[in-house]
């Protein structure tokens, strides 16, 4: 069904799935997941479109090489695999933190996007908590009091054994379960969680990070690429006052109600998911064939 690829990159290896022809549709999962996240989405794409779905760095069976893990190494270990696979008109769909990488890209090389999805993703910098939903906004309370973060992130292995199970509205099966679990087994594999969790954009001070979502919000503004907003209710990144505020700032922007959930309707309302984002695909694809 997928071809399983593996390709090497900045002295280590990015594992990939790839399945479809014509233009490209790169798919960026966040954390703490792996392109698996995609398996019920992308057939319903293949038909008309090359999909690829690389783990990040560190993550599912991409290479774990002796680095930060900081969204920058993240940022510049897909730069070099979309460089080494010659994508161009890509459309980046892109979930949590792949949203950060993905549209950092894109504001650095508008002239390789065609279109951006987002889902539960960072379009605009979280300057007050209560743009958040209840449940992350709890969540990112207790991660800035905890005093030990790798205890709780690396000896606990919080972010893939709890935090994810309670991220989807259904009871996860244990092959499921097994297969996030697995790439995170020994406490070294759990560096990218750490860093990622330190990294969160929280707390009042102006971060790295911070800054990169908040150039990617002004890229959003200011470009007329197609773009596509899902969300889940009540969602975790992308609550109501989000949604309002892209409606007013964004330009070719398409809206989809994918009902109720939390931060993986791609587990728990796949072919809804699938669907949508195939509906908004082709409407790109018709309105370049006017």
């Amino acid at each position: 069904m997928f071809k399983e690829r593996s390709i090497n990159i900045l002295n280590s290896t990015l594992f990939y799935l790839e399945q479809g022809e014509g233009c490209p549709v790169l798919f960026l999962h966040g954390m703490p997941v792996s392109s698996q996240i995609w398996r019920n989405i992308i057939p319903k794409l293949s038909n008309h479109s090359r999909c690829i779905a690389p783990d990040l760095i560190g993550m599912g069976q991409s290479g774990k090489p002796n680095i930060e893990y900081t969204v920058f190494d993240h940022i510049q270990y897909i730069e070099a695999f979309i460089e080494a696979l010659d994508l161009n008109q890509i459309t980046l769909v892109m979930h949590g933190w792949g949203s950060v990488i993905g549209l950092e890209y894109a504001r650095r090389y508008p002239d390789r996007i065609k279109g951006v999805a987002c889902y539960e993703s960072h379009i605009r910098p979280m300057r007050d908590l209560n743009v958040l939903s209840l449940p992350v906004q709890q969540l990112i309370h207790d991660l800035d009091g905890m005093r030990d973060l790798e205890k709780l992130i690396v000896q606990e292995n919080f972010l893939v054994e709890r935090f994810l199970p309670m991220s989807i509205l259904k009871d996860m099966d244990s092959d499921l379960m097994q297969n996030y679990v697995r790439p995170f087994k020994t406490l070294a594999s759990r560096k990218p969680l750490l860093t990622y969790a330190k990294e969160l954009p929280i707390g009042e001070n102006m971060t790295p990070v911070k800054a990169l979502i908040q150039q990617s919000a002004e890229y959003l503004v200011e470009s007329d690429v197609p773009k596509a907003l899902l969300y889940t209710v009540p969602g975790f990144i992308t609550t109501m006052s989000t949604i309002a505020w892209a409606k007013i700032n964004f330009s070719n922007l398409s809206v989809y109600d994918l009902g109720e959930g939390l931060h993986f309707a791609q587990e728990t309302q796949p072919d809804l998911f699938a669907s949508t984002l195939n509906e908004w695909l082709l409407s790109i694809y018709s309105s370049e064939e006017v």
